[in-house]
């Protein structure tokens, strides 16, 4: 392949790296500063990856459209799949699709799956799909980037996208769902939140503590939903709504009490 240029999104981690590959690139800040260096080009063949915007194939310049998306599609479209695989117990993966007007909408050119396990993180599976990315590329490639079957949406396949408010842990939610959460946001550039009197605490792991001392210091405390009953080191024990959650890796335990409420 002959690569004319490498487009390469401003204070991305490619845009520090890409600096020592003897490559041609050019740092861009929009989506407008894309397109209007798009527009001026003449190409065969554009491959995306990690792009952030969604391009009007339609207006483009004639050539193929290839875009590599970290989901096994057309489960989870959308911008943030891999929190969503975690978040919401779902199949993993990356596709090489013929990208189209829609969001990850168009024919496929290749998959991998990775399935689901309970002991999948976010971090852990951001280095599989990295992999996995790598693969469909790969096998795209050797397809000359040619389309083999149409994406057939499903009823329970989603778009997710996450928004602040879905790194807020509730202890109104079953602990397996509180475990889930966190582990959806485990990684070290995000973190799931509790709130604890007005104060946002990072935490970064979660489980269930089965021990029956600790449900007998639960029970003769009458400890309601979400109160802090336990605060050590880097770790608190909260009651749930249908157990007691361990969480972990907190940063400023200090902000929290024995006897403050996680809401």
């Amino acid at each position: 392949m002959n690569i004319e240029k490498c487009y390469v999104i401003e204070n991305s981690y490619l845009s520090k790296e890409i600096q020592n590959i003897q490559i041609n690139y050019h740092i861009i800040s929009s989506k407008e500063d894309l397109l209007q260096a798009l527009i001026g080009e003449s190409f065969d063949l554009l491959i995306s990856n990690g792009c952030p915007y969604i391009l009007p194939i339609s207006q483009m310049p004639q050539a193929t459209y290839v875009n590599i998306h970290p989901s096994f599609l057309p489960d989870l479209r959308g911008r943030t799949p891999t929190v969503g695989s975690i978040l919401f117990e779902k199949d993993s993966g990356a596709t090489a699709h013929i990208m189209d007007d829609g969001t990850d909408t168009g024919e496929i050119i290749s998959r991998v799956k990775i399935p689901f396990s309970y002991d999948l993180d976010v971090a852990l599976l951001y280095q599989l799909v990295f992999r996995a990315e790598k693969e469909v590329f790969n096998k795209a490639f050797e397809l000359n980037f040619r389309a083999q079957q149409p994406q057939l949406k499903k009823e329970n396949h989603i778009y997710f996208s996450y928004s602040p408010k879905d790194r807020y842990v509730s202890c109104h939610e079953p602990v397996s769902k509180t475990i889930q959460r966190v582990k959806a946001f485990s990684c070290q550039t995000k973190g799931a939140l509790l709130c604890s009197e007005g104060k946002e605490i990072q935490t970064f792991y979660a489980e269930a503590i089965e021990n029956e001392y600790v449900k007998d210091i639960c029970r003769q405390r009458q400890a309601e939903v979400g109160e802090v009953i336990l605060v050590y080191e880097d770790c608190i024990l909260v009651n749930a709504c249908d157990g007691i959650v361990k969480f972990s890796r907190l940063p400023n335990t200090h902000a929290i009490t024995e006897g403050s409420k996680i809401s």
